[in-house]
This record gives structure tokens, sequence and C-alpha cells, in this order.
């Protein structure tokens, strides 16, 4: 996937676009975008370097099916051992990384 695109921001721009459309979020595009996820995903939860964690999490909950929910296993677990002990996610922009953390968390129905 990465010798396609430009760099890992602009490929996951692109699937960030893909999963909030109806008709492209169950394209075969989305489907290639979830697997290299899965393939890049760490132990840790994570994507590694240059995928932001909140903005894949937000992204991938607004799917569904077996390779979805194997990686956001990982990434809800992450994500309760990194919250900050006043409620918030992350060092920079805590802000708009607590929106993406809870609006996954909603989506996926754990809210």
């Amino acid at each position: 996937m990465s010798d396609r695109w430009i760099d890992p921001a602009s490929w996951h721009n692109i699937f960030r676009a893909l999963v909030v459309h109806p008709l492209y979020s169950k394209g075969m595009a989305t489907s290639l975008f979830v697997q290299y996820l899965s393939e890049k995903q760490t132990e840790s939860g994570d994507w590694g370097e240059g995928l932001p964690f909140h903005q894949t999490l937000n992204a991938l909950a607004r799917l569904g099916g077996p390779q979805v929910d194997e990686q956001l296993d990982k990434a809800f677990l992450r994500l309760t051992k990194t919250q900050n002990a006043n409620g918030t996610w992350g060092e920079r922009q805590p802000e708009w990384n607590t929106f993406l953390a809870v609006h996954a968390l909603k989506n996926k129905g754990l809210l």
C-alpha cells in the first residue's frame, strides 16, 4: 500500500474519506486499507510511525468485520492504558484526540 501513495499521511486521509461514505466504506479500496492496517498494527495497539493513533482508531470504528474488530480490540486496550489523569487522551491536541476516542467508543456501542 505505501508504495502506491506519496506518504502515509496522504493515503491515511484517503482512507478516512472512504470510511465515511456509505458506498465506498464497503468497497475494495477500504478493504485493502483495513488489510494494510492489520499488517502494520503493533502489539501495543498503534499502527506505527506516521499513522496518527486517534484518527486511525476513529476511522476504523466506523467499519465492521473481523479484521476491524481485532484491530480495535488492541487499540481500545491501548486507549485504556494511555488516558490522561484528567480524562483526555494525547499530549498534543488533547481535545481533538479525546473527541476522536469518544466518537470511536460511541460508534462501537461502548458508550
